[in-house]
């Protein structure tokens, strides 16, 4: 549980003049998970406020390029290290008990593991810390499945905008046929385009969805492990 302060007027009225001023001049603003702040509405009379609060869209699209730095730099630990650990922290609770897991739960390796040691040490019910885990372990792979399925989705959208690119490049094109110097250019635009299409899709997008997929695969597994040991 945790707690919300709300400033008294006087101090949101000083903090709406220091966002207004440090805003001013600029062509658009972000109101990041703040639609309906305090400075919203402030920012809506100039009308360059862009509020993205509650887009379940704009949200998924901000976890898709978190998720490119955990597929890219953050590697999984072996299950047989995983199966060591669970190995150590079983030994120890049979030794001194499950209340001594509380202190080393601080030291897991993995957010469900320490979470899991942390209800057990606890004494909660076997089936409640299943349905737990298990439920956590559901929006794990609800949230990277969604990341993942972002750029699939811009890997099949890319080459279709490339071709967008390359129709406008060819109108170009016809628009200057009297000009035959204009011509190169407007080739250029439509070979660009459709080249940019392409490759951002087999170069980055799907790629990249593929590599999330495979991490979220080799995720899981280690988990499940984690959860079946902790039972």
């Amino acid at each position: 549980s945790g707690a919300f302060l709300q400033p008294i007027p006087a101090d949101v009225s000083g903090l709406r003049d220091l966002v207004l001023n440090n805003a001013h001049g600029a062509k658009k603003v972000a109101d990041l998970f703040c639609g309906l702040g305090n400075f919203t509405y402030d920012l809506h009379a100039d009308d360059y406020a862009l509020t993205v609060s509650g887009s379940k869209r704009i949200i998924e699209l901000i976890n898709a390029g978190k998720f490119v730095k955990l597929a890219m730099f953050n590697s999984s630990p072996p299950p047989d290290k995983v199966i060591a650990e669970v190995i150590n922290f079983a030994q120890k609770a049979r030794k001194e008990g499950v209340i001594a897991l509380e202190k080393d739960s601080q030291n897991a390796s993995d957010d469900i593991l320490k979470l899991g040691l942390e209800l057990v040490s606890d004494g909660v019910d076997p089936a409640v810390v299943k349905d737990m885990l298990e439920t956590k372990l559901d929006q794990i792979d609800g949230e990277v499945k969604r990341a993942a399925k972002v750029w699939e989705s811009a890997g099949g959208y890319s080459p279709t905008i490339g071709i967008i690119g390359a129709v406008l490049g060819l109108i170009q094109v016809m628009q200057n046929l009297s000009d035959p110097s204009k011509l190169g250019a407007g080739i250029a635009v439509a070979f660009v385009a459709t080249v940019y299409g392409v490759g951002f899709a087999n170069l980055l997008a799907i790629p990249m969805s593929s590599k999330i997929k495979f991490k979220l695969e080799k995720d899981i597994l280690v988990k499940t492990i984690m959860i079946e040991g902790i039972l």
